[in-house]
């Protein structure tokens, strides 16, 4: 999926899509890496700060 919204020239908005769920384009990179783990810590902090910010 990643490869074909690239070759459609909509990368960017991917990336905004991707977003509004919490995944930024560096933890994409740990994703394409298969690196879990750094994925699932850097998600967790995003989420986390999130929600501090709003309570």
């Amino acid at each position: 999926m990643l490869n074909k919204k690239i070759q459609d020239n909509q990368q960017e908005q991917f990336f905004k899509d991707l977003e509004t769920h919490f995944i930024t384009k560096y933890m994409v990179e740990y994703l394409c890496n298969d690196d879990f783990e750094n994925f699932i810590i850097s998600r967790t902090a995003l989420i986390y700060d999130y929600m501090k910010n709003i309570t």
